[in-house]
């Protein structure tokens, strides 16, 4: 399937009916960055008096990455690290003093948390928030209809590649190998290189929905939404 200048995978698993659990990786670019031994505190970068160690990036990589891909990385990291911090100490050169200044800020923030945490510990200890099974089910069976679901629902993450990218098929190749890993390894390969590799992607687990809206994200073409889900759970779009 085309897609612009965009490749994508995708991975999902089904329910039944029109309840669809779907999982979509869409990998970006999943590289690694496994630091040499004996490099100690070696710096790798540095923007005015701030630097960048190769400590810095160790438990930032999956177990198994090529050194090719740890190149890719790096090299992705580093720019971006880079970047960040001259956009920062330009901020705290042109920022007026009272504007840097978050005591106040911090003060009124902890304060929040304090409350907050004091009001859940009150709840928790004096109302009885214990429902039993036959008051689910008796909820349940009088609100039927309320869980009728009117549309295909998805579970999604994804990351999509630039195609334009030089390295864009070793990248491809590298995210299809990880995507096939279990989804605990999965997930923390997808937090750590997305942000730093992919142009848009999604590691939200938890949330459910619309497939429709999935489909302005990724264009996948298909006339039974149903079945589609039912059958594809790995899928690989160009």
């Amino acid at each position: 399937m085309q897609t612009g200048h965009h490749s994508s995978i995708f991975k999902g698993s089904t329910l039944s009916g029109v309840v669809a659990l779907f999982l979509v990786a869409m990998w970006l670019a999943l590289a690694g960055c496994q630091p040499k031994k004996d490099t100690g505190d070696a710096p790798l970068a540095r923007v005015g008096d701030t630097y960048l160690y190769v400590n810095d990036l160790k438990g930032l990589i999956p177990q198994g990455a090529s050194p090719r891909d740890s190149l890719l990385f790096c090299q992705s990291y580093i720019n971006k690290w880079v970047h960040t911090q001259l956009l920062l100490q330009q901020a705290e050169k042109n920022l007026p003093e009272e504007k840097l200044d978050f005591k106040k800020r911090l003060e009124e923030y902890r304060n929040a948390l304090i409350i907050y945490q004091y009001e859940t510990e009150y709840v928790r200890q004096n109302m009885d928030t214990v429902v039993t099974e036959k008051e689910i089910n008796d909820y349940y069976n009088s609100h039927l209809k309320d869980f009728q679901l009117k549309e295909n629902i998805v579970k999604v993450i994804y990351a999509i590649l630039d195609r334009k990218r030089e390295d864009a098929p070793q990248l491809e190749k590298t995210f299809w190998k990880i995507f096939h890993l279990p989804d605990s390894v999965l997930l923390d390969s997808l937090e750590n290189f997305a942000p730093v590799m992919a142009e848009n992607f999604s590691t939200d687990t938890n949330t459910w929905i619309p497939f429709n809206r999935l489909l302005k994200v990724i264009p996948i073409e298909t006339y039974n939404q149903s079945l589609y889900l039912k059958n594809h759970r790995i899928i690989k779009l160009k």
